[in-house]
Protein backbone atom coordinates (compact mmCIF):
# COMPACT_ATOMS: atom_id res chain seq x y z
CA UNK A 1 0.00 0.00 0.00
CA UNK A 2 1.30 3.44 -0.94
CA UNK A 3 0.96 5.83 2.00
CA UNK A 4 0.20 9.43 1.07
CA UNK A 5 1.01 12.08 3.66
CA UNK A 6 0.58 15.81 4.06
CA UNK A 7 2.73 18.09 6.14
CA UNK A 8 2.37 21.32 8.06
CA UNK A 9 5.23 23.15 9.77
CA UNK A 10 4.24 25.13 12.86
CA UNK A 11 6.52 27.68 14.55
CA UNK A 12 5.88 29.32 17.92
CA UNK A 13 6.44 33.05 18.02
CA UNK A 14 7.08 32.93 21.77
CA UNK A 15 3.78 34.58 22.63
CA UNK A 16 0.26 33.13 22.40
CA UNK A 17 0.33 32.57 18.66
CA UNK A 18 2.03 30.31 16.19
CA UNK A 19 2.49 30.38 12.45
CA UNK A 20 1.65 27.35 10.37
CA UNK A 21 3.15 26.84 6.95
CA UNK A 22 1.35 24.57 4.53
CA UNK A 23 2.78 24.38 1.02
CA UNK A 24 3.29 28.08 0.17
CA UNK A 25 0.54 29.30 2.51
CA UNK A 26 0.95 30.83 5.96
CA UNK A 27 -1.69 30.73 8.69
CA UNK A 28 -1.67 32.50 12.07
CA UNK A 29 -3.02 30.33 14.89
CA UNK A 30 -3.86 31.61 18.34
CA UNK A 31 -3.77 29.72 21.63
CA UNK A 32 -5.50 26.34 21.95
CA UNK A 33 -8.52 27.89 23.71
CA UNK A 34 -9.70 31.37 24.54
CA UNK A 35 -12.50 32.29 26.91
CA UNK A 36 -12.49 36.00 26.03
CA UNK A 37 -15.21 36.73 23.44
CA UNK A 38 -13.29 39.88 22.42
CA UNK A 39 -10.08 37.98 21.58
CA UNK A 40 -8.94 39.20 18.16
CA UNK A 41 -7.23 36.03 16.95
CA UNK A 42 -8.47 32.59 15.96
CA UNK A 43 -7.76 29.73 18.34
CA UNK A 44 -6.50 26.30 17.37
CA UNK A 45 -9.86 24.82 18.41
CA UNK A 46 -11.75 27.27 16.20
CA UNK A 47 -9.51 26.40 13.25
CA UNK A 48 -10.16 22.71 13.87
CA UNK A 49 -13.94 23.30 13.88
CA UNK A 50 -13.72 25.50 10.78
CA UNK A 51 -11.66 22.82 8.99
CA UNK A 52 -14.30 20.21 9.80
CA UNK A 53 -17.01 22.50 8.44
CA UNK A 54 -15.00 23.28 5.30
CA UNK A 55 -14.40 19.58 4.70
CA UNK A 56 -18.14 18.87 4.89
CA UNK A 57 -19.25 21.88 2.82
CA UNK A 58 -16.61 21.38 0.14
CA UNK A 59 -17.13 17.62 0.09
CA UNK A 60 -20.89 17.94 -0.29
CA UNK A 61 -20.48 20.61 -2.98
CA UNK A 62 -18.19 18.30 -4.99
CA UNK A 63 -20.66 15.41 -4.77
CA UNK A 64 -23.57 17.71 -5.63
CA UNK A 65 -21.74 18.85 -8.77
CA UNK A 66 -21.03 15.25 -9.78
CA UNK A 67 -24.69 14.34 -9.27
CA UNK A 68 -25.76 17.49 -11.13
CA UNK A 69 -27.65 19.02 -8.21
CA UNK A 70 -28.30 22.74 -8.35
CA UNK A 71 -27.18 24.16 -5.01
CA UNK A 72 -28.04 27.82 -4.43
CA UNK A 73 -26.63 28.08 -0.92
CA UNK A 74 -24.57 25.80 1.27
CA UNK A 75 -23.51 26.52 4.85
CA UNK A 76 -22.39 24.51 7.85
CA UNK A 77 -22.35 25.45 11.50
CA UNK A 78 -19.98 23.44 13.66
CA UNK A 79 -20.11 23.24 17.44
CA UNK A 80 -17.46 21.50 19.49
CA UNK A 81 -17.64 20.46 23.10
CA UNK A 82 -14.58 19.82 25.25
CA UNK A 83 -14.42 17.12 27.88
CA UNK A 84 -13.43 19.69 30.54
CA UNK A 85 -12.12 23.10 29.43
CA UNK A 86 -11.07 23.88 33.01
CA UNK A 87 -8.30 21.30 32.64
CA UNK A 88 -6.73 23.59 30.02
CA UNK A 89 -6.56 26.32 32.66
CA UNK A 90 -4.97 23.94 35.18
CA UNK A 91 -7.76 24.31 37.74
CA UNK A 92 -6.84 22.21 40.76
CA UNK A 93 -9.25 19.38 41.54
CA UNK A 94 -10.74 19.16 38.06
CA UNK A 95 -10.75 15.83 36.27
CA UNK A 96 -10.93 14.75 32.67
CA UNK A 97 -9.01 16.27 29.80
CA UNK A 98 -9.26 19.46 27.75
CA UNK A 99 -9.62 17.60 24.44
CA UNK A 100 -12.49 17.67 22.00
CA UNK A 101 -15.26 15.36 23.18
CA UNK A 102 -18.03 16.10 20.69
CA UNK A 103 -18.52 17.82 17.38
CA UNK A 104 -21.92 18.63 15.94
CA UNK A 105 -22.40 19.85 12.39
CA UNK A 106 -25.58 21.29 10.95
CA UNK A 107 -25.64 21.61 7.18
CA UNK A 108 -27.97 24.12 5.54
CA UNK A 109 -28.67 23.53 1.86
CA UNK A 110 -30.63 25.81 -0.45
CA UNK A 111 -31.82 23.88 -3.50
CA UNK A 112 -34.87 23.15 -5.60
CA UNK A 113 -33.76 19.54 -6.02
CA UNK A 114 -35.72 16.80 -4.28
CA UNK A 115 -35.07 15.76 -0.70
CA UNK A 116 -34.27 12.26 -1.97
CA UNK A 117 -31.58 13.63 -4.30
CA UNK A 118 -30.04 15.70 -1.50
CA UNK A 119 -30.03 12.71 0.87
CA UNK A 120 -28.37 10.59 -1.81
CA UNK A 121 -25.65 13.22 -2.20
CA UNK A 122 -25.24 13.42 1.58
CA UNK A 123 -24.81 9.64 1.91
CA UNK A 124 -22.15 9.73 -0.80
CA UNK A 125 -20.41 12.65 0.96
CA UNK A 126 -20.22 10.69 4.20
CA UNK A 127 -18.52 7.79 2.38
CA UNK A 128 -15.71 10.11 1.29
Amino acid sequence: MNETTWQARVISNGRETAEAFVRSQKLAIGPPLQFDAEFKGVTALEILLAALGADIVNGFAAVARQQRLSIDQLEATVEGGLNNPLMFLGVVGETGHPGLETARVTLYIGTLDSEAAVKKAWRETLKR
